[in-house]
């Protein structure tokens, strides 16, 4: 998201000629973020994710084993307290899919 003004609430990612992430900076204070903003160079990390799950896992089977959660998703048990608990207790990862 196209930063509106300097935000010290949000984090900030400056993408590489290459589209991979050149920088991450996670709620910078205000100093940082008006110049964030002035560059024109940082969005805003906005969380938000449009894609299809399969998609998702399918990425995440390949490129991060290490948090693969296909086989909890398999069982079909994405509502019980084990499986909440084994996403917040997940490696905090950028996950760059096509």
């Amino acid at each position: 998201m196209q930063p509106t003004r300097p935000e010290t609430g949000y984090g900030y990612i400056r993408a590489s000629e290459n589209c991979t992430i050149a920088e991450f900076a996670e709620k910078p204070n205000l100093e940082k973020s008006q110049a964030y903003l002035d560059s024109g160079d940082y969005p805003w990390n906005s969380d938000m994710f449009v894609l299809r799950a399969k998609m998702f896992l399918d990425d995440l089977a390949v490129y991060r084993e290490d948090v693969f959660l296909g086989d909890v998703m398999a069982e079909g048990s994405t509502h019980c307290p084990s499986f909440l608990s084994r996403i917040w207790s997940l490696p905090r990862v950028c996950v760059i899919t096509r």
